[in-house]
């Protein structure tokens, strides 16, 4: 049989999933390999323009060799050679810890005189990126650097940008046309005037709006953002009774919103105020919504008149009481097929209780202590299945009473989180075997702990199929994130 030849798109997928780590053993693998990886060691590029290096809290001295070496790797980047290879850019005053492929090519956090001297020469060169998608800006500038920016990428897709803008420039014009903007709000914001040409793209599929910080209202006038009738997935993130009732209203420009994403951390919305404004403000979006990340409170709302929502994040875990009274009946709860707890530390009767009120359920996703660090004997889901001998009558039990018979698919993950859980989580084939075994309709299983990882499928003729099963280190923990985040698309969007 003669050897097959596998396309270089395909290669260049297998070499992005490994992650950066192994690329340069990738390219000193083959000639070809060479020709198709290298170009990923320079898709990502961290411009860190001030002398704060995030994550340790600790200052750069200021030091002429540091800086040298900064300029002379920014000079470096910024060449026609490699600047063509360049994706994606973050701008910010702290070092940026992208999930998967981590910081590939930070530049040097340097303390100088002027903490923008090295965002002015990126500046200077910004016109060799001439294939740059992603910009990142976590840094204050002004509207004449902001509107220089966006004219100079031609191939710029998705903008991140705090909105604190100094000196604000209305000649923006027109520029490459947008898919996602990503605005953070403060106290200084000046108003979404000067973002009206970002928000005009007929290409807009993403906004994200986060005024959490948000303490001034005076220049915000949401009639100032046009209607856009092509963004699906909005986020909008609020903590306060005042950012509700300023910022609801801006909910009815987008009338065509299929994700919704409300951030709310400070349970704003116990309050029957916040409530009611929010509802007047999503009047339009009940008939399109059709996935909602929030609080038990924030879908309660969208449960009662939103007749298309299937699918919910709940960041919460009430009670079903809680839940039911929101609603007074429970026709609602029949739509939803797809449920993702992003919670921490449950027990078996909190989440027996709530999922059952989902007659139709098909896919849950659990992630256990997503979010922040909680100590080990919190995770009380985990410690009771870890005392249930595997195979035993008590674990079908236990399955039987946890999980409802409809699931098809269902995915428990503690991948991300510290060694000192490892001996409160059941071996991974005993939770696979116990859903396996009591669920009738299964069809594929991912479990995960810190160490290992396993996926199971049931094949069309019903077999049993594991695509793998191992220790996280040895699939390569990049890897790993890649197939779990497929899996969770794979629960989102396929029937």
């Amino acid at each position: 049989m003669g050897n097959v030849a596998v396309p270089g798109e395909v290669w260049l997928k297998v070499f992005k999933e490994a992650g950066i780590k192994s690329i340069p053993s990738i390219i000193a693998t083959d000639r070809l390999f060479s020709r198709i990886a290298r170009p990923l060691l320079f898709a990502n590029f961290d411009l860190l323009v001030c002398g704060i290096l995030g994550g340790r809290g600790t200052f750069y001295e200021r030091s002429p060799v540091k800086h040298a070496k900064a300029l002379a790797r920014l000079a470096f980047f910024s060449t026609p050679e490699v600047a063509r290879y360049v994706r994606t850019c973050h701008v910010s005053t702290w070092a940026v810890s992208n999930p998967k492929w981590a910081v590939s090519n930070p530049l040097d956090c340097v303390a100088t005189e002027n903490p923008l001297l090295l965002f002015e020469v990126f500046l200077h060169h910004v016109e060799n990126f001439t294939r740059m998608k992603k910009l990142v800006l976590k840094i204050e500038i002004t509207g004449a650097h902001l509107s220089r920016l966006y004219h100079a990428l031609p191939a710029l897709e998705e903008l991140e940008a705090n909105a604190d803008i100094i000196e604000p420039w209305n000649a923006v014009g027109s520029g490459p046309p947008l898919k996602h903007l990503s605005l953070t709000l403060s106290s200084s914001f000046t108003g979404f005037r000067l973002w009206t040409p970002f928000l005009n793209s007929h290409k807009l599929e993403c906004v994200d709006i986060d005024c959490m910080f948000m303490r001034n209202f005076t220049n915000v006038h949401p009639h100032d953002i046009p209607r856009l009738p092509n963004v699906s997935r909005l986020t909008l993130r609020v903590t306060t009774l005042d950012q509700v009732i300023n910022f609801s209203p801006l909910l009815t420009r987008f009338p065509a919103v299929k994700v919704l994403t409300i951030g709310d951390g400070r349970d704003v919305f116990k309050d029957e105020m916040a409530a009611q404004a929010l509802e007047a403000g999503c009047d339009s979006l009940f008939h399109t919504v059709e996935e909602l990340y929030g609080t038990h409170l924030i879908i309660g709302i969208f449960m009662r008149r939103a007749e298309n929502l299937t699918r919910i994040t709940l960041n919460t875990l009430p009670t079903p009481h809680e839940f039911y009274s929101k609603l007074g009946d429970a026709r609602p709860f029949s739509r939803i097929t797809y449920v993702s707890l992003d919670i921490s530390g449950p027990t078996a009767r909190m989440l027996s209780e709530i999922l059952w009120l989902f007659p139709q359920l098909e896919n849950l996703i659990v992630d256990l202590a997503k979010g922040f660090r909680v100590p080990a004997d919190s995770l009380s889901l985990i410690h009771e299945l870890a005392q249930i001998d595997a195979g035993s009558e008590r674990m079908a039990r236990a399955i039987k009473g946890i999980f409802p018979s409809t699931l098809r698919r269902v995915m428990i993950s503690l991948l991300f989180w510290g060694g000192h859980y490892r001996d409160a989580i059941c071996p991974l084939q005993d939770v696979r075997d116990g859903l396996v075994d009591n669920l009738p309709n299964i069809s594929a299983i991912w479990v995960d702990n810190h160490d290992h990882a396993l996926m199971w499928r049931r094949s069309p003729s019903n077999s049993s199929i594991e695509p793998f099963h191992g220790a996280v280190e040895n699939i390569g923990r990049d890897a790993v994130r890649s197939l779990a985040g497929g899996f969770r698309e794979e629960m989102r969007t396929k029937p």
